[in-house]
């Protein structure tokens, strides 16, 4: 692994920050904060004075080396303070100055990977490794609204290798960087390198008039071409030169935006009328203390009725910002009360037990001992979690959260404690639950749900009268108790039969299966009993069951009060969210 250097201390140069005079300049614009990257001083105090809040800072300079062929290791000392929160970037990749030497220390030691370059040039450009370290922040800014103004430079050709050292180079690996590296955006623009001074622009729009006034004293030092699609709305070319290649870009991505400039002369008075003019009218949400242009909409000057409608407006907003608030604390209320039913999905050890105990509590059970919390009150080794005591036989509760499907030790762990306790207590009339929260880190539409126990596992559970059950189960079914309003008693025998729990309740009759979906209306094949208008129906749908009441019925396109065993009848009723599907089993719900 290559290891970039974090934020250091400024270096001295001519592009390096005015700190005393900005201190003595009031900030009258707090946003966009502006961060001007090896820009002059003289262009950073025009703004500062200006009244913008505006910083400077610097990827480092290149230094010179001894010219031969070896390599030497890439040091940078660099400074972008802030460079997180940053709104708008300028950046100028020409460098006029360059340092005697590196002006750091050598970032890693020798044995570990580091970057080299060769010193064919007699010179090192390190700039890359600071644009390497702040591009995943640039990013960010650019794709959640930033702007990026460069003033572009061409491509230093440099020979890079990664590499450990020992007296000598070894390890080797190429590796590709350059000057452009500060955006993952621009790895796709073909950077070429190229000189002159002849331009013109091609926009008439406010920034290719701008950049018209300015290119007459300026040059080019690349051109740009591929990569980007200059068809497409998101890029357009400004400014081309005399052979009609590409030498001023304006690219959208995202919410942000690349301007890509040549190098102009006026830096200053080019930005100037830049931020304030023309990039509120781009980005106005950058810049909520200027009103350019606003004026007309003031209340001294605005349409009557355009107040009107503006007032409705603000107390519509007013409204339903309160509203809002009110809805949000309820969230809160709720997740505080019944987050731990999301628990059983995701928890393991003391936080699924607690879930499981206040679900259980939920669906009607009343006498429920937590064993652990009473044995290690005793100072005792932990057996069983829960004991559930309302009705003969007890229930012998093992829980647990396991990160794949559940072994066997886990899955009989209660039919062991079940055994123990029938000899403590001498009687027979004890039955064991094993509550699995299977492949807990999957989200549940995820997992095995159709075999979560072996065959063997359920083959035992049905002789030795051992119950199981998912937590994903008993998630389904404390979510249909309570939208539903199920009541106790069609829930609680479930849990004292043999093997996987089926959690149907008791008062769903099964009465046929959905055999074609409209939009409003299904039709039920009745395999079982009879259906009428007015009667309950429910789906077994993802995470919930949902019932529904029957508005009317249809045979054979016919009204009719009922239909029984053997019709295909069709049933108007309102849809589930989501919608039914052919073949899902529907029950009559016994009121």
């Amino acid at each position: 692994m290559i290891r970039v250097p974090g934020k250091l201390e400024k270096t001295t140069s001519k592009k390096s920050g005015p700190t005393e005079e900005r201190q003595q300049v009031a900030i009258k614009h707090p946003k966009p904060k502006i961060l001007l990257v090896d820009i002059y001083d003289a262009v950073v105090i025009r703004l500062q004075k200006a009244g913008w809040n505006a910083d400077n800072g610097t990827f480092g300079r290149p230094y010179k080396v001894k010219k031969e062929d070896g390599f030497v290791p890439v040091i940078v000392n660099y400074s972008l303070p802030n460079f997180n929160e940053q709104e708008i970037i300028i950046i100028d990749l020409y460098k006029d100055d360059v340092a005697d030497g590196p002006e750091n220390e050598k970032h890693v030691p020798n044995s570990e990977r580091d970057i080299w370059a060769k010193c064919n040039k007699g010179w090192v450009d390190p700039r890359f490794r600071s644009m390497i370290s702040s591009r995943a922040a640039f990013d960010k800014i650019l794709s959640n609204g930033g702007i990026f103004i460069v003033f572009a430079d061409s491509n230093k050709d440099q020979s890079l290798l990664s590499a450990r050292s020992d007296r000598r180079l070894y390890d080797e690996k190429q590796f590709d960087a350059d000057i452009w590296d500060f955006l993952s955006e621009l790895k796709s623009l073909q950077v070429r390198d190229s000189a002159g001074e002849e331009m013109k622009s091609v926009k008439a729009d406010p920034i290719g008039i701008l950049l018209n006034e300015h290119l007459a004293n300026g040059s080019y030092r690349c051109t740009f071409e591929y990569g980007w699609d200059w068809n497409a709305d998101d890029t357009k070319i400004i400014a081309v030169n005399k052979y009609g290649e590409a030498v001023a870009l304006v690219h959208f991505h995202q919410k942000g935006i690349i301007l890509i400039f040549p190098q102009i002369n006026d830096k200053a008075s080019f930005l100037l009328k830049l931020i304030e003019e023309i990039l509120p009218q781009v980005s106005p949400g950058l810049f909520p203390t200027l009103e350019v242009g606003r004026w007309i909409h003031m209340n001294a000057y605005e349409l009557p009725r355009v107040l009107e409608l503006e007032t409705q407006k603000l107390e519509i907003e007013k409204r339903a910002k309160e509203k809002i608030e009110e809805l949000s604390r309820d969230v809160r209320k709720e997740r505080e009360q019944f987050g731990w039913i999301q628990d059983l999905l995701t928890g393991h050890d003391q936080l699924l037990v607690e879930a499981v105990k206040k679900a259980v509590y939920l669906l009607g059970f009343q006498n429920v001992v937590d064993v652990d919390a009473e044995r290690d009150k005793e100072g005792k080794s932990r057996r069983e979690d829960l004991q559930i005591h309302d009705q003969s036989p007890v229930l012998i509760v093992d829980i647990k959260g396991v990160g794949g499907l559940a072994g066997d030790a886990d899955v009989l762990q209660a039919d062991k404690h079940a055994t123990i306790r029938m000899r403590e207590w001498k009687r027979t009339d004890v039955t064991p639950l094993s509550i699995i929260n299977h492949q807990r880190h999957l989200p549940p539409l995820n997992r095995e749900n159709n075999m979560p126990f072996r065959q063997e596992i359920l083959d035992h559970a049905e002789e030795s009268h051992l119950v199981l059950l998912t937590t994903w189960d008993l998630f389904r079914l404390v979510r249909s108790f309570q939208k539903n309003d199920w009541k106790p008693d069609y829930i609680k025998p479930l849990f004292y039969r043999k093997g996987r729990l089926d959690i149907i309740p008791l008062h769903y009759e099964f009465v046929g299966r959905v055999s074609h979906v409209w939009k409003d209306a299904f039709s039920i094949n009745v395999e079982n009993g009879e259906v009428k208008v007015n009667n309950h129906i429910a789906f077994e749908l993802t995470s919930e069951f949902e019932e529904r009441e029957i508005d009317s019925l249809q045979l054979e396109g016919k009204s009719v009060p009922s239909a029984g065993v053997g019709n295909d009848v069709g049933v108007k009723t309102k849809l589930p969210q989501p919608a039914l599907k052919d073949g899902m089993p529907v029950y009559l719900v016994q009121i």
